[in-house]
């Protein structure tokens, strides 16, 4: 099977770390082509050995042209299209007007934020297609925007072994710490933590690990820090390639996204990369992370922005040592269980293949 993946973002996330884990699991036995737009990420899958072709960069017109015409001949030499964003879907939806032979195709629609903009151009234009979302927590947003029966596909894990995942970068922290992967968005949440370690007066270190997308929050967020004289116990650390080393030497892992500012998480991928690192995770109980934690099983949900909670429950697991592994290790053994990259890509190909009434 010949397939497209349209996977244009200017940033780089846990959606595009999504679509590189799959390919894996896809170029086993079919041809895959990724259109691609965000540096890192066609670098990421260059290196994966999978094919990509990079899109023009931004929105102007120039720009979408020049991506519709790329896409409608890609498209023309696939038997499947995979959208991975709203950008992409919109750009496949439009290319659909140029090209009948794209109306025809099998598509696969990937709703992965709850921000989509031409909802009723995409919904217009393309047809034969199939809705997919990686947990319930989109199911509803799909069905009110879109009126489609939604097919839900779990955002898989690498299925290499950690230690293969693990750079050589040097990695000298020797302190106790605390993580939070996540780019500087304010729909992240970071500042409820900074809160938390405050309200709770939680002393060990905390490491803020992923892109600076959003600079007046980023300034906000040092402003937090300096005047509730946290200083010396939070470090933003920015994107690094180095990420595995921070699952493996934290303490756990907190998933602070809340449900305003176009969150909440529509999965949760840190809370499977956690589990994978055998780590538990810390998440307020919104979005996908209340529908793949099991409360104090596998991680703890806390009310959503209730800071003194959140506090409570990251002192709790520090004092705790015996119950933090074990919900870690918990976690690991659903992560293998539900999503290997290769039962995941089996879902993606059935679903390609299958008979659907539209």
């Amino acid at each position: 099977m010949k397939i497209l993946i349209i996977s244009t973002a200017s940033g780089y996330g846990g959606s595009e770390r999504t679509i590189e884990i799959i390919c894996k699991g896809l170029i086993q036995k079919h041809h895959v082509v990724v259109f691609a737009e965000n540096e890192i990420h066609c670098r990421n899958l260059k290196n994966n050995k999978i094919m990509v072709k990079t899109a023009s960069r931004g929105n102007s017109i120039f720009a979408t042209i020049n991506n519709i015409q790329n896409i409608i001949k890609l498209a023309n030499e696939s038997d499947v299209i995979i959208t991975n964003t709203n950008k992409s879907a919109f750009l496949i939806a439009i290319s659909s007007i140029f090209s009948q032979n794209i109306k025809s195709k099998r598509k696969l629609i990937f709703v992965r934020d709850f921000q989509w903009r031409y909802k009723k151009i995409i919904k217009r234009l393309l047809d034969n297609h199939i809705f997919c979302v990686a947990s319930k927590a989109v199911e509803s947003y799909v069905n009110k925007n879109f009126d489609k029966k939604v097919y839900i596909i779990p955002n898989p894990i690498d299925d290499v072994s950690i230690d293969k995942l693990t750079t050589n970068e040097a990695f000298d922290i020797k302190e106790k710490f605390i993580l939070c992967p996540a780019m500087i968005s304010r729909w992240k949440g970071i500042h409820h933590i900074l809160y938390a370690m405050y309200k709770s007066n939680i002393l060990v270190k905390l490491y803020v690990v992923g892109d600076v997308v959003d600079l007046q929050y980023y300034e906000e967020l040092k402003q937090i820090v300096h005047r509730l004289g946290l200083s010396e116990r939070v470090v933003f650390k920015g994107y690094t390639k180095n990420i595995q080393n921070y699952y493996r030497k934290c303490e756990f892992v907190i998933s602070s996204s809340i449900s305003r500012f176009g969150g909440p998480e529509t999965f949760g991928r840190v809370i499977i990369e956690s589990w994978q690192n055998e780590k538990t995770v810390i998440a307020f109980d919104c979005g996908g992370p209340s529908y793949l934690i099991d409360n104090e099983y596998n991680g703890i949900l806390v009310e959503e922005g209730n800071d003194r909670e959140l506090g409570d429950k990251i002192n709790e697991l520090l004092e705790n040592e015996d119950k933090c592994k074990k919900m870690g290790y918990v976690g690991y053994l659903k992560v293998k269980a539900e999503f290997s990259v290769n039962n995941i890509a089996n879902e993606i190909i059935k679903l390609s293949s299958m008979r659907v009434d539209f």
